[in-house]
């Protein structure tokens, strides 16, 4: 089987700062993803200093169709 892969980067300035995460929309983001046969396989977070992060990656793959 062969695979496809996708990434997506959330920025995370201004989240210590108050900033409200929307995980409303993320999850709709992630739903239209899910629709299109993409599967979530992993995240990372890309720390900036201090292990404050700088922004969260996350990994998607799906299947390609022969």
């Amino acid at each position: 089987m062969k695979w496809e892969y996708t990434t997506i980067e959330l920025d995370t300035a201004n989240f210590w700062e108050g900033v409200a995460f929307n995980a409303e929309k993320l999850n709709e983001g992630m739903d239209e993803l899910g629709a299109e046969g993409w599967e979530l396989v992993s995240t990372v977070s890309l720390n900036e200093h201090a292990g404050q992060s700088k922004s969260i990656v996350l990994f998607f793959k799906r299947a390609v169709i022969e």
